[in-house]
């Protein structure tokens, strides 16, 4: 009778402990993304996909909002990023380290070389990924607590996304027909993937320009 009491116990007890596991590897972004987001936040160890002209904006908002308060963002093979407009949408650059893109052959062990120290991975392969190698690389970012932001939209990912976040509309602010001056733009975000219950989320944010 004691046992079975204990047995008891541990299964009440059991969601709770998952739940405050949850919890502690919960990531927080910045709030006008939290909406795109059924927890609020980013887990540790998710894949989360870019769709869209202007997505590598959301990308890097969310980046910096991950990198809170001193961890790190690598990019692999996005040579064409621009580190300035990084910078202005709020990722600290001296915690970014970039990486050229590595031979098909390599690039898998690059990631994983950085996931092991590395807190945001962002990745856009220009040749599909060997299922095999992607398992690997999420099981070990889930390991490490990392997270892996996917600039292609996860094309050449043969894994689902966590989350996918489309920019489906944009709007620039301040611009006239011929006159006024940029002030920034309007983007209309959906949040897709099977960690989103229902159909989707969706969300508008606001990109100065400075």
């Amino acid at each position: 009778m004691e046992d079975l009491t204990r047995l008891r116990t541990l299964t009440r007890l059991a969601p709770l402990g998952l739940a405050g596991e949850q919890a502690r590897l919960l990531r927080p972004v910045p709030g006008d993304m939290a909406g795109l987001f059924p927890t609020g936040g980013v887990q540790a160890g998710w894949s989360i996909g870019f769709v869209g002209r202007g997505s590598w904006s959301p990308a890097m908002m969310l980046a910096a909002g991950l990198m809170e308060p001193d961890r790190w963002l690598a990019t692999v093979g996005l040579e064409e990023l621009g580190l300035v407009a990084a910078a202005e949408l709020g990722v600290p650059l001296d915690r970014v380290v970039t990486v050229e893109t590595p031979a098909p052959g390599q690039w898998a062990g690059v990631v994983a070389a950085l996931i092991e120290a590395i807190d945001v991975i962002a990745v856009a392969p220009r040749h599909p990924v060997p299922a095999r190698a992607a398992r690997r690389l999420q099981a070990r970012a889930r390991e490490q607590q990392a997270v892996l932001l996917h600039l292609d939209g996860g094309r050449s990912w043969p894994q689902p996304m966590d989350i996918t976040l489309t920019v489906v509309e944009q709007r620039w602010q301040g611009l006239g027909p011929g006159h006024g001056h940029l002030q920034g733009r309007r983007m209309v975000v959906e949040a897709t993937g099977r960690r989103v219950p229902g159909s989707s989320r969706w969300s508008e944010l606001a990109v100065e320009a400075r």
